[in-house]
């Protein structure tokens, strides 16, 4: 079963639309999707792998929901 959570006062990349993106983590793959326009992105293990670095380049903010 995947958690979803919505973002507070997060902007979709792709329609600007404020507070339409969510947090889903299913089988310990994070990725965001907008309920607006549909829009969806995954992080990818590199992404992952520079956080855990921290890369501050690669990523715009880590979320741990627990």
């Amino acid at each position: 079963m995947a958690k979803r959570r919505f973002i507070a006062g997060a902007k979709c990349p792709e329609c600007e639309q404020q507070d339409s993106i969510q947090l889903i983590i299913e089988n310990n793959v994070e990725r965001i999707e907008c309920v607006s326009c549909g829009y969806k992105q995954t992080q990818t293990n590199r992404d992952a792998e520079g956080a855990a670095k921290g890369d501050k380049e690669s990523i715009i903010g880590l979320f741990k929901p627990e």
